[in-house]
């Protein structure tokens, strides 16, 4: 004979079913990108549990998601910006009312939300990063003393001040090397007949002439720091 159900038991069981259906945050992974990093599509890590009737569940991959608003990491007057690309995993976080109005620029503080939607996917933002743990960190972003590091891949430029920063920043050991090579050129540099150390270090015969120093930017500055700092 079946159990009846009482009330608190059905309550509680539609509670639970409810309660299923919300979603607060999940780890995913980029799968697209538009709006110049603007938003992405993503796709869930972890799948779901799809009622197929008689009170079974079996589990399902998540449809992609998308498009989710990026927000990048902004406190007081400065912006930190790493955009996105296919294969990043970090956090899918599901807000609990709807935020069109904010997400449109045109929200007041206190304004009723635009839509009664609560716990929607329509209200997700992707948070870049966020998902990375300690054991997909890549080896070269560790340091021995368990300092701060950025870490970037080859090629990839970082800018300070603005993303119009142009000015490559000064290396310090081979800046260094070349004025101490200057001075050591202008100490033995001499004028007049007779022998001479040109900017070389080398012996020469005869008159000195105007020294001259035309070393490529390269040699001693960066080609993946930038800066908009004037001296």
């Amino acid at each position: 004979m079946t159990t009846p159900v009482g009330p608190a038991q059905a309550v509680a069981s539609v509670a639970q079913r409810e309660a299923n259906d919300i979603a607060v945050a999940r780890a995913c992974k980029v799968v697209g990108i538009g709006g110049g990093g603007a938003w992405v599509s993503v796709q869930l890590l972890v799948g779901e549990w799809l009622d197929v009737g008689g009170g079974e569940q079996v589990p399902h991959e998540h449809p992609v998601i998308g498009p989710v608003p990026v927000h990048y990491l902004r406190s007081g007057r400065a912006t930190l910006v790493i955009p996105p690309r296919v294969g990043d995993v970090g956090l899918l976080l599901v807000r609990d009312v709807s935020h069109d109005q904010a997400d449109a620029g045109a929200s007041q503080v206190g304004a009723a939300p635009a839509s009664r939607r609560r716990h929607d996917l329509d209200d997700a933002i992707y948070l870049p990063g966020v998902g990375v743990t300690s054991d997909t960190v890549p080896a070269s972003a560790i340091r021995a003393d368990g300092g701060p590091v950025l870490d970037m891949d080859l090629g990839v430029e970082f800018r300070v001040g603005g993303g119009a920063a142009s000015m490559p920043v000064a290396i310090h050991d081979p800046l260094l090397a070349r004025i101490e090579a200057i001075e050591d050129a202008l100490d033995g540099h001499t004028h007049g007949s007779g022998s001479y150390v040109d900017g070389d270090g080398v012996a020469v015969s005869g008159t000195s002439g105007a020294f001259t120093f035309s070393p490529d930017d390269r040699d001693f500055a960066s080609s993946r720091l930038y800066t908009d700092d004037l001296p």
